[in-house]
């Protein structure tokens, strides 16, 4: 998590209610008065996500503030050599993840988006298997993949126990958990020090705007 959230930043409807101090509807309200450009999410509940770019000004420093707070907590949590390490942590996954072709990378966002959509009902009260199940059917796929996807397999982890901001890497196909990851080449103890050091080539293929608009097309 960084200080303050990027233009190309989205929330839900649910995260900003929070963020907010309102309720969902006086979002939508809020929403529709100012102008918000949506990007709507399939399915029964009518999920909408917003572009932290398209708020108007006062919001944006509200919800700002809100995510400053809590980006302030995580760091007063952790030791700053282990800040360090999260942010190279946080870069070598990205860079796997644009280095993945384009099919891996579409399927990632595709289960990402569906993920999102199925936790914006469920931060409305709906329980999580009723919010699957309803995702399931209104995207064509199967319950039992969001049920995976989210809690996990006996060969694969699931995202449940992660941060928000790591589900999309770690719905690779690939991904194996965090113990596991550190152990790979690209993943180890030499790389992270060395580019804690400044001493590793900045290998970004692509920003993360970028990425999050390729989400959102999905919808």
């Amino acid at each position: 998590m960084q200080a303050a959230p990027d233009f190309s930043t989205f929330f839900s409807t649910g995260e900003l209610a929070k963020m907010l101090g309102i309720s969902r509807q006086a979002v939508r309200q809020k929403a529709d008065g100012k102008r918000w450009k949506p990007v709507a999410r399939k399915g029964q509940g009518g999920g909408l996500c917003w572009l932290f770019s398209d708020l108007d000004e006062q919001t944006r420093n509200r919800v700002s503030h809100c995510w400053h707070k809590q980006w302030k907590r995580q760091q007063q949590a952790m030791k700053p050599e282990d800040l360090e390490r999260e942010k190279v942590r946080l870069q070598i996954m990205e860079e796997q993840f644009f280095r993945k072709p384009g099919k891996a990378q579409s399927r990632a966002e595709r289960r990402y988006r569906l993920l999102l959509e199925a936790m914006e009902l469920i931060d409305g009260g709906m329980k999580v298997l009723e919010a699957f199940a309803i995702v399931a059917k209104n995207n064509g796929v199967k319950a039992a993949n969001l049920r995976n996807w989210y809690y996990g397999t006996d060969k694969k982890p699931g995202v449940r126990k992660l941060p928000r901001h790591e589900w999309l890497y770690a719905l690779m196909d690939h991904y194996v958990g965090r113990q596991a990851e550190r152990k790979r080449t690209h993943f180890g103890n030499a790389e992270i020090n060395k580019m804690m050091r400044g001493t590793a080539p900045d290998t970004h293929a692509q920003s993360v705007e970028n990425m999050n608009r390729r989400i959102a097309a999905l919808g």
